[in-house]
């Protein structure tokens, strides 16, 4: 049976689309070196490769600019936010958001001034449901 394809990004698509989700659009040496700066140096040649497989993958586009070419995210943060979270709320927790919010508090991955928020955001979605 063929695997399936994820829609998911790998580590290294991830840090690229971050990189160009807040600065866009980017040659692949500028790239280069916003990652250098964070540490992570990777060849041009690399950053070329990583960038034509997301382009395949329909993650990026790109735009000839003199004699460089220039890549920009095909794809909003938003809408990667949502793909991947329901990518993990069908895979992992069976669709059950419950399942899901009960894992990330028993994680302990929630700082306590997110609670706030999260109580706020849940209060306004009820009223938003009672609405309509």
């Amino acid at each position: 049976m063929p695997r399936k394809q994820s829609r998911s990004f790998t580590e290294v698509e991830l840090k690229f689309m971050r990189i160009l989700w807040e600065k866009e659009p980017m040659s692949p040496d500028n790239i280069g070196k916003i990652l250098a700066g964070d540490e992570q140096a990777i060849s041009v040649g690399s950053i070329r490769n990583v960038l034509a497989i997301m382009m395949r993958k329909g993650y990026v586009i790109r735009k000839k600019a003199g004699k460089a070419y220039l890549y920009s995210a095909k794809i909003e943060k938003d809408q990667a936010q949502g793909t991947l979270l329901g990518d993990m709320l069908s895979d992992m927790f069976d669709g059950s958001a419950a399942l899901m919010v009960a894992a990330l508090f028993e994680s302990k991955q929630i700082p306590d001034n997110d609670l706030d928020t999260i109580s706020q955001l849940i209060e306004k979605h009820k009223r938003e449901e009672d609405g309509k």
